[in-house]
């Protein structure tokens, strides 16, 4: 029982983690939880955490890529039925009709649970940790417990990562920071204590 409360403890925590996440589209994106409605800012918006990016908690942030993954495959599946109809109309045919057997054999190529379309959304949107809450508070967890994760939340565990903000310039490249290696630090540190000792 006591690994039970652990891992629900770890959970709550990892819960409350402060994701990165951005907003391709120029339109804000509104994701609500608990009846509180957090905006994501459309791509050309600053609202002060980098153009189209904003910092929520974990669990907002889960919640915001679902919506927001569905939203964008629903519009592409959308446009491509669109785009058939325009083409069969070309061709003197009729639409397909909604409820026909033709336009859902063609809409499951635009399936939203499709692992790959939902991968290439989220790697775009899910820009990685800001900050792991309550780190002070982490316990060893023992209970290996089997995998009822949903596909968003693997694809998510892929791409946790520390956030990196988009560049503010174009020219600029997240290659370019200067973060000294492990090598420069115990070269550093090595002088150091050379200095010391003199």
């Amino acid at each position: 029982m006591e690994n039970l409360s652990a891992t629900l403890r770890e959970m709550a925590r990892r819960a409350n983690d402060r994701i990165r996440v951005y907003n391709f589209n120029k339109e804000d994106f509104k994701v609500m939880w608990d009846s509180f409605i957090w905006t994501v800012p459309g791509k050309d918006t600053d609202s002060g955490q980098g153009k189209g990016q904003a910092i929520l908690p974990r669990y907002v942030a889960e919640n915001y890529v679902k919506h927001f993954t569905d939203f964008e495959l629903g519009k592409i599946r959308d446009q491509a039925i669109k785009g058939e109809n325009q083409r069969l109309i070309e061709k003197g045919n009729r639409p397909m009709a909604i409820d026909s057997s033709e336009r859902l054999q063609f809409e499951t190529q635009y399936s939203l649970d499709n692992v790959e379309r939902r991968r290439e959304v989220i790697k775009q949107i899910w820009l990685g940790i800001e900050e792991e809450y309550g780190m002070e508070q982490t316990e060893a967890m023992q209970p290996k417990v089997p995998d009822q994760k949903t596909i968003d939340q693997r694809l998510l565990d892929e791409l946790d990562r520390p956030a990196k903000p988009l560049p503010t310039n174009p020219s600029e490249t997240l290659e370019e920071e200067i973060i000294p290696s492990v090598e420069e630090l115990a070269i550093k540190k090595e002088k150091l204590a050379k200095e010391v000792s003199k």
